[in-house]
């Protein structure tokens, strides 16, 4: 009896302190890189669903690699995004980037979307975002 007892109490204290750090200003900042093709059905929502992060640092680079669909209209619509002067740093190689949004909107400031050419794979789309993004961990 004693010993579920005493495995409840540590799994309330480890959640506790699971929470305090991702609440912590400290915790290390996170940059989440998703890549997006012809997305214009789901785009919206996966957005929207990764933006509700439960955790202080971070940000949503979406890449929007050469889309021939309306992804990248839905995404200025939904989150109105204005293009944003940039300095890209090619740390690590892929196609050219065309354009970086941010929203006017201070509720989805921690959203970044890039436009770029297609690079004819997800990792080139990976990559670009990875030039683009704030954080030293990426996900």
């Amino acid at each position: 009896m004693s010993s579920i007892s005493i495995r409840k109490n540590l799994r309330k204290r480890n959640s506790r302190r699971v929470q305090t750090l991702m609440e912590s200003e400290i915790a290390p900042g996170v940059s989440i890189v998703k890549p997006a093709y012809n997305e214009s059905v789901t785009i919206v929502n996966n957005v929207r669903s990764l933006m509700t992060l439960f955790y202080s640092r971070y940000e949503v680079v979406i890449v929007n690699d050469g889309s021939k669909d309306d992804t990248l209209e839905k995404l200025i619509k939904e989150f109105d995004l204005v293009q944003v002067d940039f300095l890209v740093d090619y740390l690590v190689p892929c196609k050219e980037i065309k354009a970086i949004y941010k929203s006017r909107d201070i509720s989805h400031k921690r959203l970044t979307i890039v436009d770029k050419i297609n690079g004819g794979s997800k990792a080139d789309a990976v990559n670009a975002g990875i030039n683009v993004a704030s954080f030293p961990y990426i996900l």
